[in-house]
């Protein structure tokens, strides 16, 4: 006997929630009782399955810069994941209903993402130290390693209320390719 959870595959389109290829949900059941719609670039993608009373379809996230994309396999935590995919189905901004929080994906310089990481750093009680000196402390890893990865990077996070980061490597790496842009996933929360 098969058991299935939440909606059936043939309920109507405003009953379903999605997730995408790697299943994660890109419009759940807090997005559903908020009353938004179901974002346009989610039906125009195909269907591939059924999962947990979801429906999994197959969203074409871009490669940015020829390194990035959202649906990246390296450098994913999965705390950013499924708010940075939000955003990008929705034209690049996203607000969650219930939890507070706002994600945008933004353009910024490697240089101005590492700066604002350096802030962050300061500001939740870390040494003061110059752009250069962050810099500097993190070249014992090998950046240019992300080079055999390219296509499948996760772009780099910055979540203001957590003061939390996660992609300064990726931003050295970035800039040691020469990139003048990167994308960013941009989290800011809102107390209510």
């Amino acid at each position: 006997m098969k058991f299935r959870f939440g909606f059936k595959a043939q309920d109507d389109t405003p009953k379903r929630t999605y997730m995408d290829q790697r299943m994660i949900e890109v419009y759940d059941l807090y997005d559903k009782k908020s009353g938004e719609s179901t974002p346009q670039v989610i039906l125009d993608s195909p269907e591939i399955g059924e999962q947990y009373g979801s429906i999994q379809v197959r969203i074409k996230y871009p490669i940015y810069q020829g390194i990035f994309t959202l649906n990246g396999g390296i450098g994913n935590a999965s705390q950013f994941v499924e708010a940075g995919k939000k955003a990008f189905v929705r034209g690049g901004t996203y607000t969650h209903p219930e939890a507070g929080y706002t994600v945008e994906l933004k353009e910024m310089t490697p240089m101005e993402y590492a700066e604002e990481c350096r802030k962050m750093f300061v500001s939740r009680g870390g040494v003061e130290e110059t752009l250069e000196e962050l810099l500097d402390s993190r070249t014992d890893y090998d950046v240019m390693s992300f080079d055999r990865v390219a296509g499948n990077i996760f772009p780099p996070v910055i979540d203001y209320f957590r003061k939390d980061q996660e992609g300064l490597h990726r931003a050295i790496y970035a800039q040691k390719k020469g990139l003048e842009k990167i994308q960013v996933v941009v989290i800011r929360w809102s107390l209510r």
